[in-house]
């Protein structure tokens, strides 16, 4: 092999290991912050391929850790209470949940947040998988409706 084919090939095999340490380099990038859950005062009660589900209390006082929402959430309030949210920029922002309230979290919040009330705000955290839509199978016991 000729000099000229040698760098020609060293060129192509760098330039492909750049590429792949840039993708590689850009997927663990977009997420900058861990995820909200596990931490202290949240218990994973179901998790499959569809969901995760957090049974998660806010005490008076512990502040939890900077994370990032990886996924649109829905949260369902058991116990009302209130909660001091502190975003990654700008002004901390006080919320009142109350019981029985629903709540629609998207996803790409960054924030930490601390219980504030007396009674520790408790409440379900559902996050959804988000994956490729599967087709139905027809159901042969099921008749059309006429």
């Amino acid at each position: 092999m000729t000099l000229k084919r040698r760098l020609t090939a060293f060129g192509i095999a760098v330039a492909g290991l750049a590429a792949g340490i840039g993708a590689l380099a850009a997927e663990h990038s977009l997420h900058q912050y861990p995820p909200p859950f596990p931490r202290p005062g949240a218990v994973k009660v179901l998790e499959n391929d569809r969901v995760v589900v957090w049974d998660v209390t806010w005490p008076k006082g512990a502040r939890g850790p900077v994370h990032e929402h990886y996924r649109d959430a829905v949260i369902v309030t058991l116990t009302g209470g209130t909660v001091e949210k502190f975003p990654l920029h700008g002004k901390s922002s006080i919320v009142a949940y109350k019981s029985g309230s629903v709540i629609f979290a998207p996803k790409g919040v960054i924030h930490s947040e601390e219980g504030i009330s007396a009674v520790p705000p408790a409440g379900g955290h559902f996050a959804a998988r988000m994956r490729a839509a599967q087709p139905r199978k027809p159901n042969p016991s099921s008749r059309p409706f006429v």
